[in-house]
């Protein structure tokens, strides 16, 4: 009896550990009708509207704030708790920005009437936990893209085809920088 208790607790764990290993994808999310149902609650990647891929772990950069000195999508946890509690703003101030943050947890949020959503929860040094809107905040530019979009690359492409044409650039040059922004282009 003892060995098959152990054994549903060893395929438990196995399952639970392979299900927080997976990534999330940008066209997921957008494709979600029941949040809760389809997509897991927490992720280890999360390959974003940029085509970069975000893990926990990495280090993300503060960007600048979207609206009046304070990031729109960005809060901090002990700014949530002063709001409840003493009505003070839980978004993050402008002094922030450029700070780097270690991405802690990713997960998938929402409900079938408002869609899905990737939540990211952060540690920024000197203030603790941290809570960003994800896709909201990389838009804004209040976090800093390490990606780029397919419709960017692909503009960057043409306009390095042209300097090519022109001679401002070998083919070698050409075929290097392709190469680089052709993993973006879907």
């Amino acid at each position: 009896m003892n060995k098959k208790i152990a054994l549903l607790v060893t395929i438990a764990s196995l399952t639970m550990t392979s299900v927080a290993q997976q990534t999330v994808t940008y066209e997921m999310i957008q494709n979600c009708v029941n949040p809760k149902k389809e997509l897991e609650k927490s992720y280890e990647a999360y390959t974003a509207s940029d085509n970069h891929t975000y893990r926990i772990g990495d280090d993300i950069i503060v960007g600048i704030p979207s609206s009046n000195k304070r990031f729109t999508f960005i809060q901090s946890e002990l700014g949530q708790a002063g709001a409840f509690l003493i009505g003070t703003d839980p978004r993050l101030s402008a002094e922030h920005a450029g700070k780097k943050m270690k991405i802690k947890k990713i997960s998938v949020d929402g409900s079938k009437k408002k869609g899905a959503y990737i939540t990211i929860r952060a540690y920024l040094q000197g203030v603790g936990g941290i809570d960003i809107q994800f896709e909201n905040a990389l838009q804004n530019g209040e976090i800093k893209s390490f990606g780029m979009t397919s419709d960017a690359a692909m503009e960057q492409l043409k306009k390095e085809k042209e300097k090519l044409d022109m001679n401002l650039i070998t083919e070698e040059e050409y075929n290097k920088r392709k190469e680089e922004l052709i993993k973006y282009i879907k």
